[in-house]
């Protein structure tokens, strides 16, 4: 990495945002770099002995696979339309909302995380669009973080959106010229998001900006660009993953640091899901005694 010093590399180097990875691996063994011909990568900092553990990372954004939510209708264990979690279909909370339905862990989420994608806007978007329900989601996070800044760090409407976006951006994508045309099936996503999600993101962003602001913001979540740039991040950037137990319940996120590992087709790194162990039904105590009596007796 050059030194920060000198005009041309600082311009080049800003460019690739490597400078934000810096605070973050510090304390790590690897940094976010790069190398000629290849993009960023991840590159160890000192030696390493084989199957070290380098990273624990939650997503910035996961979506079930497209075909999950099908497969999950008629199973036990789901995953919550609201955070993705992997819970039992016998502690759902449903979505009071009767237009929407949704299957939620916990009444946080169907207060809370589920606002932006209430009202039938997952079926709909599943319906139609296989990257649909990726893309929208990430819009969600990023209009949550947007109302986050101007809440607490009190940041005008135009600041806190250049923030939201910052850890999207930073994500590789296509170099100039490269990019796929994703043509009519990219448009009528675009249509897709506008009629599903323009007004759940309104809302969700009118309790800390003005109606104004809001449908601005909104309104250049669900544009042309902004949908593109998604769609190739997500395309470049998307881990996959699957739950141990449940192999009906696959998903799909990005990363704030997993992400920048580059493919390599003689990988030296591996990427596994870990998960929360759910918890175990609590036994009566007076059979919790029995068994404990007959495991002596026996």
């Amino acid at each position: 990495m050059a030194a920060a010093h000198e005009p041309e590399a600082a311009v080049e180097e800003e460019e690739d945002y490597l400078a934000d990875y810096e605070p973050l691996t510090a304390p790590m063994q690897f940094r976010v770099g790069r190398s000629a011909g290849a993009g960023r990568g991840i590159f160890a900092t000192e030696a390493l002995p084989s199957s070290v553990d380098l990273l624990e990372e939650v997503p910035l954004v996961a979506w079930p696979a497209h075909d999950a939510a099908t497969v999950a209708e008629d199973a036990d264990t789901i995953f919550c339309e609201a955070c993705v979690c992997v819970f039992s279909r016998a502690t759902a909370v449903k979505c009071t909302d009767e237009s929407c339905g949704a299957l939620l862990c916990s009444t946080a989420c169907a207060t809370g995380g589920h606002r932006g994608l209430c009202g039938g806007v997952l079926p709909a978007l599943r319906a139609g669009h296989c990257q649909g329900e990726s893309v929208a989601r990430c819009n969600v996070r990023i209009a949550q973080d947007v109302a986050s800044f101007v809440s607490s760090y009190g940041l005008d409407a135009p600041s806190a959106l250049a923030n939201a976006l910052r850890p999207w951006e930073r994500l590789c994508t296509f170099p100039p010229g490269r990019a796929p045309d994703g043509g009519a099936a990219s448009e009528a996503l675009v249509d897709a998001l506008r009629a599903h999600t323009l007004a759940g993101l309104t809302a969700l962003l009118e309790a800390h900006l003005s109606a104004g602001e809001a449908r601005a913001v909104a309104t250049e979540l669900t544009s042309t660009p902004h949908v593109a740039g998604l769609l190739q991040r997500l395309q470049l950037n998307t881990l996959p993953w699957h739950h141990p137990r449940h192999g009906h319940l696959r998903f799909g996120g990005v990363f704030l640091l997993a992400s920048n590992a580059n493919h390599d087709c003689a990988p030296n790194m591996q990427a596994r899901p870990t998960w929360t162990p759910e918890p175990e039904a609590e036994a009566e105590p007076g059979a919790e005694a029995e068994a404990e009596a007959a495991a002596e007796g026996g």
